[in-house]
């Protein structure tokens, strides 16, 4: 009979023998887990480089087309940093391809059409500089580099579809992984608890400590899990927030999460206002003890302090005075939310019991923050650019180039429903009398005065851009020129009231517009602007402070300057 020593040798080496089995298992799973994960990387990569590298071809294109439109040399800095970086990015990809043939192939085309496209838009450059804007101006309308753009376009969406596939693929396979390191690590944890057990059964004087190992691995799993739990969802509330496009979008994912992240507690989230002066709650969830809808950055300590701030009902440590009606059971954590170098806002959460505020809690308190302050300084930042790339800094309208890729979008839609679109382009009078008379500061409110009464003129759907100088268009979809031409005499009638004021001076402005609507003056948005503005040219002649609907009978292109 195996002696009772030789059983427990034997139950330890098997123990041992399946702990090693399963660690290597685990370890080797784990590796594949990061080799798929290093392989998702690289597609995202590659992806990256392609969206880069038609992103900036597209600036290089609008860029150019831009110049020869405008004559501004203004418009030429985005095309000579762009046409490095399409360069660049062409050959970050042909890299990170090397290992697809298939790739490989529609890489090489795609840098030939990608070249082809740039020494198009390089000639438009320089035939404008050498031979003139209606060269120039020729090459663009005849269609010049389309079919790049197209074939461009169509290489980018197969390099893209190809790696998206490869990328299901690699996820599929790290979920893979991720399943069989969770089934090889669950499976020897309960063998070798169950070969220990019966170990252990054998040996009466040490049948508590059994008890006790058992309870400590027990509670060792649980907070294991539990962990695990509040890693994944703060790691999906991460993964969430990274896909945000607004800010409202973004609170909502916020408020539905937090109280799976922090179970029992109430918060809130403030962010400062333009001045930085206050501090205005977005969002909250729980039962809130009274926090103050608006306060000052010096009523929170965390804030002043730069660092997070908690109170757990000890009277050494001052209370923010932003929160009210904390029970001495209760407790509070104020963190700011500091992202880019900046701090943004600040997110606080209350408990019912401090008892319950351990380490583990301050550390996911750190890494939720982190992740909120950074999504939405990212968004912040995103709409910020976005609004400047798009608005005129002055009259807070939208600008030329705003009104060339819209005017386009809502022509297009209105030849496709078969709607009107009219067009008013706008014109102070005598706007280089108001700067030469009081200077340009005085043009500055004119020209703010004039963009807000406009604003109050228009529809939810109508379109006010600054085209430059004192000269502004505005696009009404679906309005007949009979009802576009009734909007142009209130405007006109409605700039003759405003009186500006200016220092000691009280300023009165006048405007000129010319009305044109599509499809009947202009088959084209070129066209269509370029009869606007001949009714705006015939409107100055005539003596300004008028409004001129386009007739092609009366009005031609040899209208004198004014």
């Amino acid at each position: 009979m195996m002696s009772f020593k030789r059983r427990i040798d034997i139950g330890f080496f098997v123990a041992f023998v399946l702990i090693l089995s399963v660690g290597a298992s685990v370890y080797a799973n784990f590796r594949q887990m990061n080799i798929e994960k290093q392989r998702v990387d690289h597609t995202y990569e590659v992806m990256d480089a392609l969206q880069n590298a038609i992103s900036y071809l597209k600036d290089v294109q609008g860029a150019s087309r831009g110049y020869v439109i405008t004559g501004l040399e203004e418009y030429l800095a985005p095309y000579y940093i762009a046409l490095p970086k399409v360069d660049e990015n062409i050959e970050t990809l042909e890299v990170l391809i090397s290992d697809n043939p298939e790739q490989i192939k529609r890489s090489k085309l795609l840098h030939a059409l990608v070249d082809a496209r740039m020494a198009i838009a390089e000639q438009t450059v320089d035939t404008y500089k050498k031979e003139g804007q209606a060269k120039a101006f020729a090459m663009i309308k005849s269609g010049a580099g389309k079919r790049e753009m197209d074939e461009i376009r169509v290489i980018v969406a197969e390099m893209i579809n190809t790696e998206q596939n490869l990328l299901n693929l690699r996820k599929t396979a790290t979920a893979t992984s991720s399943r069989l390191t969770l089934i090889a690590g669950s499976f020897g944890i309960v063998v070798c608890i169950t070969i220990l057990a019966a170990v252990f059964s054998l040996i009466h004087g040490e049948a508590r400590r059994r008890e006790r190992t058992e309870s400590s691995l027990r509670d060792a799993f649980k907070e294991m899990e539990r962990i695990s739990q509040e890693t994944q969802l703060v790691g999906n509330l991460g993964d969430y927030l990274r896909g945000c496009r607004s800010d409202q979008e973004a609170y909502h994912i916020i408020t539905n999460n937090m109280p799976q992240i922090f179970p029992g507690t109430s918060g809130t989230i403030a962010i400062f206002n333009n001045s930085r002066n206050l501090l205005q709650t977005v969002l909250r969830w729980g039962e809130l003890p009274g926090v103050i809808q608006e306060f000052e950055p010096d009523s929170c300590w965390a804030l002043r302090q730069g660092r997070m701030h908690y109170y757990m009902g000890d009277k050494k440590i001052p209370m923010c005075e932003h929160i009210h009606n904390i029970d001495e059971s209760n407790y509070t954590i104020c963190l700011p939310m500091q992202a880019q170098g900046q701090t943004i806002g600040q997110l606080f959460i209350a408990g019912h019991n401090f008892k319950d505020l351990g380490d583990s809690q301050i550390l996911r308190v750190r890494s939720v923050g982190e992740q909120v302050s950074l999504a939405l300084a990212n968004i912040y930042l995103q709409r910020a650019l976005k609004e400047q790339s798009i608005k005129d800094p002055l009259t807070r309208l939208f600008n030329r180039r705003y009104l060339e890729e819209t005017l386009a979008r809502e022509f297009a839609r209105s030849q496709r429903n078969e709607k009107p679109l009219s067009v008013l382009i706008m014109d102070i009078d005598f706007f280089k009398k108001v700067n030469d008379t009081y200077g340009h500061e005085a043009g500055d409110e004119v020209l703010i005065a004039f963009a807000n009464m406009l604003q109050t003129k228009i529809r939810k759907e109508d379109i006010a851009c600054r085209l430059g100088g004192e000269e502004f268009v505005l696009v009404m979809p679906e309005m007949s020129l009979e009802r576009a031409a009734e909007r142009a005499e209130d405007i006109c009638a409605t700039a003759r009231k405003l009186a500006i004021k200016f220092q000691k001076h009280t300023i009165s402005v006048t405007v000129s517009i010319g009305v044109a609507e599509f499809p009947i003056h202009g088959q084209a948005t070129d066209e269509l602007l370029h009869n606007a503005d001949l009714c705006l040219y015939k409107a100055k002649r005539e003596g300004r402070d008028r409004v001129v609907v386009y007739d092609p009978e009366a009005i031609t292109e040899k209208i004198g300057s004014v």
